[in-house]
């Protein structure tokens, strides 16, 4: 944390206690680290924003790590706490460990929070926890190389097993370093409302740090609030994207006056960049399956201003029944585990086992062949993920075209960004975080052959 930030102690102890219920909620809920955050980031001042973030979300990103270490320095069954007292610790070991705060200042802020959240062996013992954790006390790590990553970089234990196999020691603690990174926030501009050179001059005039993407049309922003709040958010100047996610489209490559499918749509990112690049000028089926989705899709096409988008509430697993033979080409941006974009998602970690790979694969196969069906003789599918594992990309690229005769991979087209040259594979391209330093992505192209 920039030491810049020194707030008088009634407004650290407040925004710890905020980033205190969000880890709470997030430990014992359903729904994401973001959705929580969200939820409490706009009601803060402006100048308590980044710092609640970093307290809530860096605990989130080395929860791994630090529950190692307090797991020793606590007497008893350190997962048999109470949540407010666990998370407490996490919160204030956190600070102790990765934020600039004095030590002592930090353990006693936790201990007065301590106070209203149990009785007086609950601040004791947050009080002698805390305060051995500050004396940086010698901890033994694991003798075994993929529990040492799995501690050290706070990463699930099956998942850098794999990693270690299929990457080796070197590149797999890149990305785990990669992962613990934090994301700026990468949008796309939209370019039927404004140029990127005008859309760069606007932030400067308001004081807002920006750096131009890889690919055409990107823009990083660095240190912002709240998106919504943004010059030209309300005018639609922009959308957040990142840039491994913008790739797809780029390969699908779409034409003014084309009938395009978007698979799995929501949030929407993906079907306004198709239809940017149509000009807004051809059909884009925006399809989701969940009502409050398809909500989402509607408000980012009407604020971004994009006719050509028709938000569909559907099952993309039908799309072939519905819509035999209908579109000229198909992204298929496909649901995943996101080990590519756990930067974007210190959560995701915590949530994903590796059942959930088979889980996965299955869905996905089920809308590739839900794809094939819908899609003209002659067009093209795209099919992604933002997955880093092969069950859900090379693998599943070999199922299908072993399955779907009337199918051929087609290579990557001419007019890809510069960042892509040489990254191409048997079945498709992968986007290797501690290669190219981008998110985790995964893309490959199919032309369903004419008939005869």
């Amino acid at each position: 944390m920039d030491k810049e930030f020194t707030f008088r102690s009634n407004s650290k102890i407040s925004v710890r206690k905020e980033a205190l219920k969000t880890l709470i909620s997030w430990e014992k809920g359903k729904e994401t680290l973001d959705y929580f955050t969200s939820q409490t980031f706009e009601f803060l001042p402006k100048e308590l924003r980044g710092l609640y973030l970093e307290m809530a979300k860096g605990t989130v990103r080395h929860l791994g790590f630090l529950d190692y270490k307090l797991k020793v320095l606590v007497d008893s069954d350190y997962f048999s706490l109470p949540s407010p007292i666990r998370n407490l610790l996490r919160l204030g070991a956190y600070q102790l460990e990765f934020m600039n705060f004095p030590k002592p200042s930090i353990v006693n802020s936790m201990v007065e929070i301590s106070k209203s959240e149990g009785h007086q062996g609950t601040t004791a013992l947050v009080n002698g926890v805390l305060r051995k954790f500050a004396s940086n006390p010698a901890i033994p790590l694991p003798e075994n190389q993929a529990e040492i990553f799995s501690v050290l970089y706070s990463h699930p234990l099956w998942l850098v097993e794999k990693w270690l196999k299929r990457f080796g020691s070197k590149e797999t603690e890149a990305l785990l370093k990669w992962n613990n990174s934090i994301a700026p926030l990468e949008v796309r501009v939209n370019s039927l409302r404004i140029t990127r050179e005008n859309f760069l001059k606007i932030c400067d005039l308001k004081g807002i740090k920006t750096k131009i993407g890889p690919l055409e049309g990107g823009v990083i922003l660095e240190n912002v609030g709240a998106i919504d709040k943004l010059p030209g958010y309300p005018e639609g100047f922009f959308w957040a994207q990142s840039f491994s996610a913008q790739l797809p489209v780029f390969f699908l490559n779409p034409k003014p006056g084309e009938k395009i499918l978007d698979m799995c749509a929501a949030p929407g990112g993906k079907s306004c960049q198709i239809a940017e690049f149509i000009q807004d000028k051809g059909e884009v089926s925006a399809f989701d399956k969940a009502p409050e989705r398809v909500k989402k899709i509607e408000e980012n096409r009407r604020r971004l201003g994009f006719h050509s988008i028709h938000p569909i509430l559907a099952d993309a697993r039908e799309a072939g029944e519905l819509f035999p033979e209908s579109f000229d080409s198909i992204l298929l941006d496909a649901p995943c585990s996101s080990t590519g974009s756990l930067r974007r998602k210190p959560d995701a970690k915590w949530r994903k086992s590796s059942s959930d790979l088979e889980r996965y694969s299955l869905l996905q196969t089920e809308l590739l062949n839900s794809a094939a069906l819908a899609l003209k003789p002659g067009g093209k599918l795209v099919y992604s993920t933002c997955s880093l594992e092969s069950e859900e990309n090379e693998n599943q690229a070999e199922k299908f075209l072993a399955s779907h005769s009337n199918f051929v991979l087609k290579e990557p087209g001419p007019d890809l960004p510069n960042i892509l040259f040489g990254l191409s594979q048997e079945y498709g391209l992968a986007i290797l975080p501690q290669k190219v330093q981008m998110d985790g992505f995964f893309v490959a192209v199919f032309e369903k052959i004419e008939n005869d």
